[in-house]
């Protein structure tokens, strides 16, 4: 049995640039962004995070933020449209914070294990999105990440629609791919 699932919002940061129509004009121009093999993403998290969520999140979850807070205000979000044990985040990402996981290594060789930032290990993991959304947000249905490799924001958004609404939830998804 099939049910329909709509979008109410979508939200992007891409090499294309900041929003999904950025992202959508660039898909259908067929434009490249990847240069020497690497895909450039000019996003600057001081244009869209408080200087608090700079420090506290890895770049992966950075990026979700921004795309989840353009997708809550594509959907009209004014706060909670419900009641937030109704409404979760699942975040897709094939992996998780690169940066702080290098920053926490060199530390680690460098200087030895005490001058390991104790933050590393929030930063580090890949559901670290889903939280900081559902923290963001005060989301208390379900929050988890899925890691499929590419298909991690394909496999969040069918776990999203495959979740039971006979209990009257309402269930908002968040999708992001890690660089």
């Amino acid at each position: 049995m099939s049910r329909p699932v709509v979008v109410t919002g979508t939200g992007a940061v891409s090499p294309y640039g900041y929003g999904s129509g950025e992202l959508q004009r660039g898909w259908a121009a067929g434009k490249t962004r990847i240069e020497d093999g690497i895909a450039r993403c000019d996003f600057a998290a001081e244009d869209h995070l408080s200087r608090r969520e700079q420090r506290r999140y890895d770049r992966f979850a950075q990026l979700a933020i921004v795309a989840a807070n353009e997708a809550t205000e594509q959907a009209g979000w004014d706060g909670l449209p419900c009641d937030g044990a109704r409404i979760g985040s699942i975040v897709g990402s094939g992996f998780g914070g690169v940066f702080a996981a290098d920053a926490a290594h060199e530390a680690l060789l460098t200087r030895g294990p005490q001058s390991i930032n104790p933050a590393s290990i929030p930063k580090i993991m890949s559901n670290a999105p889903a939280a900081a959304l559902a923290m963001r947000y005060s989301l208390h249905g379900d929050v988890y990440q899925t890691g499929s490799a590419c298909a991690s924001s394909a496999t969040a958004i069918a776990r999203a629609a495959c979740l039971p609404l006979g209990s009257g939830l309402v269930r908002w998804n968040a999708s992001a791919v890690a660089p």
